[in-house]
């Protein structure tokens, strides 16, 4: 865990006169494959995601955007946010591999959503106008 998560940081940011608490990693709730599973980006799984892509997070944001992007791209970002969502490191390589290396084109949208609300913050009203799997979100 980061150091800046702690309690004892959080106490010296208090002391420090910090009055507003840090800002807590958005969750996003999606449908994959019948199912709706959790997927976020703590700092800790962004420094992951960044070292096995070899990309920063702008980097990867602005390839999905222009529609640039690697298939592992993809699979990694949805691995690596299911994990940090609490699924095990099983089921994410298992829903990685069997579904979204399956039909990555499925997933674009919400590996980019991921990326966004993790780097940007999470808007609430921006919701995905289809409820398909592999694109459904709810508020």
């Amino acid at each position: 865990m980061i150091g800046y998560e702690s309690s004892r940081q959080l106490g010296l940011l208090q002391e420090a006169g910090f009055t507003e608490a840090p800002p807590t990693n958005p969750v996003l709730t999606r449908r994959i494959a019948g199912r709706d599973v959790r997927l976020t980006l703590t700092i800790d799984a962004i420094q992951e995601l960044e070292r096995e892509t070899g990309r920063g997070i702008g980097e990867l944001m602005k390839r999905l955007a222009v529609m640039d992007f690697s298939t592992s791209d993809i699979i990694h970002v949805i691995r690596i946010a299911l994990m940090a969502g609490g699924e095990s490191k099983a089921v994410a390589l298992a829903v990685s591999w069997h579904f979204v290396a399956a039909r990555p084109a499925d997933y674009v949208r919400m590996a980019s959503d991921v990326l966004t609300a993790a780097f940007a913050g999470l808007d609430p009203e921006a919701a995905p106008d289809d409820a398909e799997d592999g694109a459904s979100k709810k508020a």
